[in-house]
């Protein structure tokens, strides 16, 4: 899946935890907070290394905002 569906999927989460945030506004309010991490890995038996990429987010420093 594209990075697209899964920061999608995360919005939908961080709207469960910021309930009283309107939905339109929790996206501008946890950008700052999310990061993409890209890195590459090591395929198991060709040994190519393939591009991957995380994404996370503080929850820590969001929740406390």
């Amino acid at each position: 899946r594209d990075m697209k569906y899964f920061r999608a999927q995360m919005l939908q989460m961080l709207q469960g935890l910021l309930p009283d945030l309107p939905p339109e506004t929790v996206a501008n309010v946890a950008r700052p907070y999310m990061t993409v991490d890209a890195y590459t890995v090591e395929a198991e038996g060709t040994g190519e290394m393939i591009p991957e990429e995380r994404l996370t987010c503080n929850l820590t420093a969001l929740m406390s905002t």
